[in-house]
């Protein structure tokens, strides 16, 4: 999404709520802009599979179980 257009406040914080996905695009988007991640906040209705997503790639055990899908 390009918010080059949309004039953001400064010192603003800035709340997103939506699907994963979309909430994705306006938080890397943002970043982009120079809004520092610690002003984005975001709400999840349902299991928050943003942050099960995380986790679950930074596992320790992560790239044993990648390895062992591909083999």
């Amino acid at each position: 999404m390009d918010l080059s257009q949309v004039r953001l406040p400064d010192k603003a914080l800035y709340h997103l709520c939506g699907p994963v996905p979309f909430m994705h695009e306006i938080r890397s988007a943002l970043i982009e802009l120079g809004i520092p991640p610690r002003d984005i906040q975001y709400e999840v209705f349902g299991p928050d599979l943003w942050q099960a997503d995380y986790e679950y790639a930074h596992a320790p055990a992560s790239a044993a179980r990648k390895a062992a899908k591909r083999g």
